[in-house]
């Protein structure tokens, strides 16, 4: 099994202004991959 992520895009608003959070991010991870999303607290993880 594996999981296929492609083209996703995030757009939100930020002090009335239009930011760009992720912009075409493609992302293949097989079976037995692990992954980890690291940062600071309050940086967007979720």
């Amino acid at each position: 099994m594996s999981l296929i992520i492609k083209d996703v895009n995030k757009n939100y608003i930020a002090d009335g202004k239009p930011a760009r959070a992720l912009h075409d991010i493609n992302l293949n991870l097989k079976d037995g991959e692990f992954v980890c999303v690291l940062g600071p607290s309050g940086c967007g993880k979720s």
